[in-house]
């Protein structure tokens, strides 16, 4: 298995090879250091894994050419034996292939039945710049490679003969198949190893080749021996995922009669294959029928079949994806006829092997046992004569309780879906509170080709209503609270988003994220111009008026909605030049927008700390605009409090660094510093009511103990013992908290190792941590929360920071202390603000 895990510190993800036993305690990674390994495939003896890994090569081989972070990543393939005692790179130090894919609709890795040989798909990694446009840096960019794909050529077939007993490389030699300036994908072996067939588009209508089966894919056979290529399919739309029958007589596939939209519904195409296969021409019939006017079948046939997916030579199974809900189908070949794959009570190798079948991995249970939500709910509601279904996200019990603040979460697409099963953004904002509705709208993927086009030149139209109409029902049913909601979506949801906040105003804040605002700029930029002119019925100076009408941004002046854009940098299917003319238009009008760039990502935010931001921003903008009012943050304590001294401008302080950022995550707060100069516990008792609690605040910072613990010259005692110190400490809290506002608890930061001892001689640190402790303990009796500034210093000075270069003097930060102390503390405070405008039970 592929065990993929997040590298914090790196701020990416890995994937290596683990080895499952019968017991699942035993796991362990088959790869000492566990490096880079993806896509796993068994050779047929069971004696070799290939993977495709971006692990570097042996000294001498030539590197796998780049590929900037927004794309896919370039990996090679590596053998690794089933013990994990040898890694074997595919090819050698001249291999004359580039990239291997790793996209599925491309990229696939298979042995040969016999397995000494492996097919795969890979790029020739020749750069096709003229010396000239390298020298300059130039980027050409063809029309064919679109999103993910940046710096990849043409997909094409490579076989590499296996060396029986390999050494230093795996293969004995890798030749080449295909030459077209096409892209090949999805190759499969037939049973005799002679032919292996896939799917390629060699027509000049070509774009983007991620995410679009809308072109005139045909099935082609390409023997292995001589590479000689023969047409098997000739529709007028797509023809791809060929899955092969284990006695090679026929093939099955997916078919559209028509180049329609960019994720339409398939059929189910049988391909009766001559024998041999170069005798003549291959006779089809459509066995499953998606694309009836009358009737829409009830099994709808997934975007891509299954590797195996035949069970003997008269079935296949399948997963179908209806509405909501997902199963497994049996397709008969003889009758034509559908029904849910029981394994209990069928018989043959398939039913079996699913039978003796169970969970080994433990990966999952520590969710689980700490479940984030406490229910998915489908929830059913008309718009008209239209029955439409979607997925309400409940927050757990002890979080909130109905009726909910609502997230309307709309999927992309639009022809795409929503389903039962763990979403974890839906999961994270219903852990914080909200009820998330994620409604399958007209235009959405699971029901049939009828509801699939029926918003075709009407988006924004019926499936806003659709959406709209939705949320009546679920604030109808006492789930959710009419005066608190609030919009997030991504791609066509971030269209919806945009449409949504200039057409209703019901809205308390919205974040749009790689959003479609602008039907002209969609055309002219995107990789996808097919989108747009299926979707709005034609080109730009054919249907202007539909380019204006559909377009959030003709809108824009509707807008009062506090709306986050946040944009990808190198997003080639919605471009950023949207997201920005969005925001310029907001900005322009007087609405209170933001807008955030990731750079290095495309269309789908990949990198966990963009993904972990994308979130938390999200939830900061709800948080800060589910009320009016501005919350007022006090930060009490002495001298590091204040913070200006000679070096520190009062704008650098912690406080101010603070409320810098929290406003431009869009957080309505005033930071007022109420730190003062040698000031004690004892001192700010005296001053709490007056400097503090008559302003109301929402929360209040409380840091003390430099003061409280130092010695002075002639003294032989701390300033105030520490059982007082303690004392003030939990009555600072107690009042704070009785005066109805959150107090927040925070440690000194550590004195330089260079700081002047105190009164007795002693290093200031070694009476502070008593008192520290102190405080800490304060916090854990009276629940409160924690920012141990003393520990995180403590941590930096052990790995080699010299403390004296976050200070001015040994003791008090500098501009760098104070950015170190506010980059700690606003994480914690912007989750304790999100916890107070979240409702409780």
């Amino acid at each position: 298995m592929i065990r993929r895990s997040v590298d914090a510190a790196a701020g990416v993800e890995r994937f290596s090879l683990w080895l499952v036993p019968g017991d699942a305690k035993q796991a362990r990674a088959l790869e000492a250091g566990e490096p880079d390994a993806r896509a796993p495939v068994f050779s047929p003896d069971g004696q070799w894994i290939a993977v495709r890994s971006t692990r570097a090569h042996p000294a001498g081989f030539k590197s796998t050419p780049f590929a900037p972070p927004e794309s896919d990543p370039a990996t090679d393939i590596w053998l690794i034996a089933s013990d994990g005692s040898r890694q074997i790179p595919l090819a050698g130090p001249d291999r004359p292939y580039g990239r291997v894919l790793l996209d599925p609709f491309y990229g696939r890795v298979a042995f040969s039945p016999d397995g000494k040989q492996l097919v795969f798909v890979a790029d020739d990694g020749h750069d096709g710049r003229t010396p000239s446009e390298v020298k300059a840096g130039a980027a050409m960019v063809r029309p064919d490679q679109g999103e993910g794909y940046t710096g990849f050529g043409p997909a094409q077939i490579w076989v590499a003969e296996l060396d029986a007993n390999p050494s230093t490389t795996a293969a004995r030699s890798v030749r080449r198949l295909t030459y077209d300036d096409v892209w090949y994908g999805d190759p499969q072996w037939t049973p005799d190893g002679a032919w292996l067939i896939c799917h390629a588009n060699k027509t000049s209508d070509v774009e983007s080749v991620r995410y679009s089966v809308n072109k005139n894919y045909d099935l082609w056979a390409i023997h292995v021996a001589t590479g000689r290529q023969k047409q098997l399919t000739y529709g007028l739309g797509p023809e791809v995922s060929p899955r092969v029958a284990p006695d090679g007589r026929r093939l099955i596939c997916l078919s559209s009669p028509r180049k329609g939209p960019h994720a339409d519904v398939f059929n189910l195409l049988v391909v009766d294959l001559p024998q041999p296969l170069d005798a003549g021409r291959p006779q089809t019939r459509v066995l499953y029928d998606q694309h009836q006017s009358q009737t829409e079948p009830p099994h709808p046939v997934p975007a891509s079949l299954p590797e195996n997916c035949w069970d003997g030579r008269e079935a296949v199974v399948y997963n179908s994806y209806t509405g909501v809900d997902a199963a497994l189908i049996r397709m008969d070949l003889a009758s034509a006829k559908g029904e849910p794959f029981d394994p209990a009570v069928r018989t043959g190798h398939m039913a079996e092997q699913m039978r003796t079948q169970r969970k080994l991995t433990p990966a999952g249970n520590a969710i689980l046992a700490e479940r984030l939500t406490s229910e998915d709910r489908v929830i059913h509601w008309t718009n008209g004569s239209l029955a439409l279904e979607g997925v309400l996200t409940l927050p757990p019990l002890e979080v909130a309780q109905a009726p909910y603040p609502l997230v309307v979460y709309p999927h992309g697409g639009p022809h795409s879906r929503s389903s039962r099963g763990f979403n974890f953004t839906a999961h994270v904002m219903a852990a914080r509170g909200y009820a998330v509705f994620q409604p399958n709208f007209r235009g959405s993927a699971g029901y049939g080709r009828s509801f699939l086009d029926a918003d075709r030149a009407d988006l924004g139209g019926g499936d806003m209503r659709d959406i709209l109409t939705g949320i009546d029902t679920l604030v109808e049913q006492g789930l959710v609270d009419r005066g608190r909601q609030f919009v997030y979506g991504v791609s066509y949801g971030g269209f919806m988003t945009a449409w949504l906040v200039g057409h209703a105003n019901q809205f308390r804040a919205a974040v749009a994220q790689n959003a479609v605002t602008d039907m002209n700029v969609m055309w002219g930029l995107s990789d996808l111009q097919s989108w747009t002119t299926w979707e709005l019925g034609g080109l730009p100076w054919e249907v202007p008026d539909a380019m204006r009408r559909h377009s959030p941004l003709a809108f824009a002046d509707q807008v009062a909605t506090p709306t986050l854009l946040l944009n990808s940098r190198d997003d080639r299917r919605c471009p950023i030049a949207m997201g920005r003319m969005f925001h310029q238009a907001l900005l322009t009008r007087g609405v209170p927008t933001e807008m955030v760039v990731y750079p290095g990502e495309g269309h789908g935010i990949k990198q966990p700390r963009h993904q972990v931001d994308v979130l938390e921003r999200t939830l900061d903008w709800f948080a800060a605009n589910d009320t009016g009012a501005e919350a007022e943050i006090i930060m009490l304590g002495d001298s590091i409090t204040k913070g200006v001294r000679a070096g520190v401008k009062p704008e650098e302080t912690f406080a101010a660094v603070t409320e810098a950022r929290l406003r431009e995550r869009g957080w309505k707060v005033r930071v007022t510093n109420a730190g003062i100069g040698g000031e004690r516990t004892d001192q700010a008792l005296l001053r709490l009511e007056r400097d503090v609690l008559i302003k109301k605040p929402r929360l209040v910072t409380i840091m003390y103990g430099t003061n409280d613990s130092y010695v002075d010259a002639g003294n032989h005692v701390s300033r105030l013992p520490p059982e007082t110190y303690r004392a003030n400490l939990r009555e600072l809290v107690e009042r704070v908290r009785a005066a109805g506002a959150t107090p927040l608890l925070m440690t000194e930061p550590r004195w330089g190792a260079k700081a002047k001892p105190n009164g007795l001689g002693e290093h200031p640190n070694q009476r502070l941590e008593d008192y520290l402790d102190a405080c800490r303990d304060v916090a854990r009796e009276t629940h409160t929360v924690l920012v141990d500034h003393y520990a995180t210093w403590l941590a930096h000075e052990l790995q080699g920071q010299d403390l004296g270069e976050w200070t001015t003097d040994q003791c008090h930060p500098n501009s760098t202390g104070h950015q170190q102390m506010a980059g700690q503390l606003i994480p914690i405070l912007r989750n304790a603000l999100r916890q107070m405008f979240t409702p409780r039970p």
